[in-house]
Parts: structure tokens; sequence; C-alpha cells
């Protein structure tokens, strides 16, 4: 499917925490603020957190139009998040072209596995099966009760929107190559000064752990009730890329397909995948979004098995010639990061990393 826009660009925000969620306002008004794009907005009206990509077929949605600062309308429907995004693109609510749909930004974060359960990713996916290119977005952070909160994480969400619209210097005709896939971003904590830099990154394996607790029924029917999640909220990490290893103060940039099978045969070919492109298309945004915010850009694709040929490769004296954010091996494989400056001083040193460690987009 070609994308195509005419115009100044019209922007749809969806969540699954409410349309009166403090990160769903913080981002509407930075995206307002920075007044490249029309505001519009179609959101749960209650939060419907963990719903994925469920839709409503049993029952008649309400939907009734609410204020939101900076959008230039705003609607509120009683249904998940894919059902907001289905209905803010049926045009019953909206005469608008929607060139992107943003969703979030989420209270927590959205990575690993557990995207699967996550109603932000599953209002950006709907908006992406039906041809539109869409951006997740998540804050590392429980705590955020007012739109101060989310600030930092507003700020860099709308750089990364002007990048995937294509208003940023080497992110021109981008549009075309998104189409068929999910931009996950997720923030870290704390303020936009704290963050180190924008780094694209592969989702782990890791997923969220219920915690049950048993409490005595006054029927004969057992009951449990959830206690959340199992971890201490407090000693979270970013898991979209390397698990429990990833450092925080990084912005993080994941891009997911939207097909879960795994190709064989004829069904491996063009049709089953989204574009080649998507990769090079993501790094682009990042590139583009961290200069524009004035913070390093890391396009790491090192997975986990070769940690090992980095710390290898990284012994010995060679570290003493190295400018890389730590000199501690151990840390440096954790993070996974180097930059191209980095990789020019090891080959020098006759060590091409580009083909034995990492690979260089």
């Amino acid at each position: 499917m070609e994308f195509q826009r005419t115009g100044r660009p019209t922007i749809l925000v969806s969540n699954d925490d409410g349309i009166e969620a403090p990160g769903l306002r913080a981002l509407v008004l930075a995206l307002h603020t920075a007044n490249f794009a029309k505001i519009i907005v179609c959101a749960p009206d209650t939060e419907r957190s963990a719903q994925s990509h469920a839709i409503t077929l049993t029952r008649q949605l309400q939907a009734s139009q609410r204020l939101v600062q900076g959008a230039e309308k705003a609607w509120a429907v009683d249904g998940t998040p894919a059902d907001t995004v289905q209905l803010a693109l049926s045009g019953s609510l909206f005469e608008d072209n929607i060139d992107l749909c943003l969703s979030g930004i989420n209270r927590g974060d959205n990575c690993g596995i557990h995207v699967i359960y996550s109603g932000t990713v599953g209002a950006a996916r709907e908006a992406s099966i039906k041809g539109v290119p869409a951006m997740a977005l998540s804050l590392d952070d429980y705590s955020p009760t007012t739109t101060a909160g989310y600030s930092s994480g507003a700020t860099f969400a709308a750089a990364l929107t002007k990048s995937m619209l294509g208003l940023l210097p080497g992110t021109e005709n981008l549009m075309d190559d998104l189409v068929g896939a999910v931009v996950n971003v997720n923030f870290p904590s704390g303020s936009q000064a704290d963050v180190r830099g924008i780094q694209m990154t592969h989702q782990s394996g890791a997923c969220v752990e219920a915690g049950f607790q048993e409490h005595p029924a006054v029927s004969s029917t057992p009951a449990a009730n959830t206690t959340g999640p199992a971890e201490d909220v407090q000693q979270r990490v970013f898991r979209a890329h390397m698990s429990q290893m990833r450092p925080q103060r990084y912005v993080s940039v994941t891009p997911l397909t939207l097909r879960c099978d795994i190709p064989f045969g004829q069904a491996a070919g063009a049709s089953h995948h989204p574009s080649p492109r998507v990769p090079h298309a993501v790094a682009s945004i990042v590139k583009a979004a961290a200069a524009e915010m004035g913070v390093p850009a890391w396009l790491s694709t090192t997975s986990s098995w070769l940690l090992c040929k980095l710390e290898l490769a990284l012994q010995g004296s060679l570290l003493d010639h190295l400018s890389v954010p730590t000199r501690d091996v151990t840390k440096m494989a954790d993070q996974a990061i180097l930059s191209e400056e980095d990789r020019v001083v090891v080959m020098r040193f006759g060590h091409d990393l580009t083909s034995n460690v990492c690979k260089w987009m």
C-alpha cells in the first residue's frame, strides 16, 4: 500500500490509559506546541490497560466528545484501544485523512514479549493493519500522576514524530517503508537532561509475570486476585534489548512486525513481511530525532550470543584506545554500544568488528 499525504499532516492520538490520562494529555500538548500537524484524539473513556488487540463485538459502542488541550477534536469511546482506532479510521467521527497514529504515552513500559498484552501497542497495531503508519509510546515509570511527569517523553515523542513524518533532514519519503510495521518506543524515567541518547533496539524474550494471592471466597468457588507484576517496580529496567541487561536512560526504539507466523516455502516471499527497508527507515528516524534533540543515536543490532565475542575482541591493550562510554568490558558488553567514531578507532588497530561483532547501519 502506498502512503499518500497532501498538505499539513493529521495525527490521531489514542492510548489504553483513557482519554483523561496525563500521558496522553502531555503528548497532545507537546505536539500542539511543536506546531507541525493537526492533532485529533480518539481514546477509551476509562483505563483499558492490558486489552491487547481486543475489539467489541457484542454491543454498541458509545462515543462522546471531550475537550483535550491541543487537540482540534477529541472523542472518548467506551471500548478497547483497538476499538477507538477502528472507529477513528472509519470516517464516522473524523473527516480527516489520518497520516499517522500515535498511541500513548503509556504509564509503564511496553517491552519484550509482553507487548502482546499491551493495549497501547494494540491500538498502534490496529492503525498499522489499516495501512496507517503507527508508533506506540510508553514511559518506564508508573509513578507520574500529572502531565509534568511525562514532559521529557513527550518532547522526545514530538521529535520522533517529526522524523517519522519526514519533516526532519534525512527522513524524507520514509512513510511507505513503515506501512505494515509498528514503531515501539519506550522512554526512560526522569528529566530530559537525564536521557543519554536514542537507541534502536531488538525485542527481547522477557515477559511480565503476574503474582497471585488466594482469598477465601464466600461461596464454595475458590477465588484468586492478581497482585500485579511479581517484580519490584523500582527494579524495572528496559526489556526492549538484551532483557535485564539493558541500562536505563536511553530512549528505546524497536520496530515490530504484524505477522506472527514463521515463514516457510512460498510464504517467505515479499508479501509475508513489511518492507525490508523498515530497519533502515527506523534507523533514519532515530538518527534524525537524536540530532533534533542534541543527543547521541545508537544503532546497535548486536544479539546476545555475540556479547562474548565483543568482550574477547575488546580485551587487552585495545581498551586503552577506545573512546567508548565506559572501559569496563562487562558494562560495555551489557550496553552493546559502539559509535561510528569508536568503530573507526577499532578498525585502525586491525579489529574490524563490523563484520565479526556488530552490523552497522
